[in-house]
């Protein structure tokens, strides 16, 4: 069981329906048809094999059996210190989820793990993500951080872009400054 690392042009639809009906049955609660989700997937896979868009993307993918049962979804983001204007790049970590009836195998930390690996593989000082769940993430190496967090391009950019309570990054003991920090973008 390897986990598979793929860029966003090397998923055909079939990928990119498995990968959207995995997220529907963990999170069916989310905006838009299965069409529309498909037909945004698309786009964004012509897109990146046109080189265009996000080439920084990858799908973290687990199958067992030929069944999907764990994803996750890594690319940079440059976010800045709102003190000094420092930029920095980092590893954003979205869309993390295991197949429910599989959860409790260990599927989710073999993908986040392979996802983490991106740091040393490419140069990449820490990774920055949100999540519901930090003790999922404080037993990989993580810890919560309690930034301002805001982001410049929204209509109020005052206001969190975040969803989930908290903000990590990893690793732990990452170079992190404790001050308000612009994600110059929307939450993942």
């Amino acid at each position: 069981m390897l986990v598979e690392r793929l860029g966003r042009a090397d998923l055909s639809r079939s990928d990119n329906l498995e990968l959207i009906s995995l997220w529907e049955e963990v999170w069916p609660q989310a905006g838009g048809s299965v069409e529309e989700k498909l037909a945004d997937a698309e786009r964004k896979t012509e897109a990146a094999a046109e080189q265009k868009g996000d080439l920084s993307e990858r799908i973290h993918r687990l199958h067992v059996e030929g069944r999907l049962v764990a994803v996750c979804r890594t690319f940079l983001r440059e976010i800045q210190y709102v003190d000094t204007g420092e930029n920095t790049s980092v590893l954003a970590l979205a869309s993390v989820c295991t197949k429910p009836v599989e959860r409790g195998n260990g599927f989710g930390r073999r993908v986040v793990e392979d996802a983490f690996r991106r740091l040393e593989d490419e140069g990449i000082g820490l990774s920055l993500f949100q999540t519901g769940v930090p003790d999922f993430y404080r037993k990989m190496g993580c810890r919560t951080v309690s930034n301002r967090f805001l982001n410049s391009f929204a209509d109020n950019p005052e206001a969190t872009p975040w969803w989930d309570d908290w903000a990590v990054i990893y690793p732990a003991e990452a170079n992190w400054r404790e001050a308000p920090v612009d994600l110059r973008g929307a939450g993942y």
